[in-house]
């Protein structure tokens, strides 16, 4: 919106040929011989500003604290259960454990509280995406070789908080 009041400033005093000082002190009175023309300026400045904003609060919501990058895949091993790994910022946290069921799989489970981004991998493959709106949300996360019923909680709004539970009880937390 100031780049169209300077821009109408100087276009002004280029056109008459006097100080942009001038025009300034003028412009009231300039404004309201031709309100018309000022307002379409004005309303498509408002347009331009609008869209700016909005385009930034997309790439502010794009712009996540991307999770650690994936171990490499240690599925079938007997030495990673009971193993965790907890990392944590100052608005995110990533848990990873091991899932004791039959066929042991590697959860991998990332929350920030800024944006309330969460996200879920099992052995290194994407499972769920979700937002946590509010003070926690739970989500269920499939196993396709159990029956067992394995689940996600992340928590808090400041201080983020996951806990991994399977079949209800829990086997994880940060």
């Amino acid at each position: 919106m100031f780049a169209v009041f300077l821009a109408d400033i100087v276009g002004i005093s280029i056109v008459a040929g006097v100080s942009p000082l001038d025009v300034l002190a003028a412009y009231p009175e300039i404004v309201a011989l031709a309100p018309g023309e000022t307002a379409i300026a004005y309303v498509f400045g408002l347009i331009g500003a609008s869209y700016g904003g909005y385009k930034l609060w997309q790439a502010r919501r794009a712009q996540l604290v991307p999770p650690p990058s994936p171990a490499p895949s240690t599925q079938g091993s007997s030495s990673m259960l009971g193993a965790s790994q907890v990392t944590r910022g100052a608005h995110d946290v990533t848990l990873e454990t091991a899932v004791p069921t039959s066929n042991p799989h590697r959860v991998r489970a990332y929350y920030t509280a800024m944006t309330g981004r969460a996200e879920v991998f099992i052995d290194d493959q994407f499972v769920a995406k979700t937002r946590v709106w509010g003070a926690k949300k739970e989500v269920a996360v499939p196993l396709s070789d159990t029956a067992q019923q394995l689940s996600v909680r992340f928590r808090g709004t400041m201080a983020p908080e996951i806990d991994v539970l399977l079949d209800g009880a829990l086997i994880a937390t940060t």
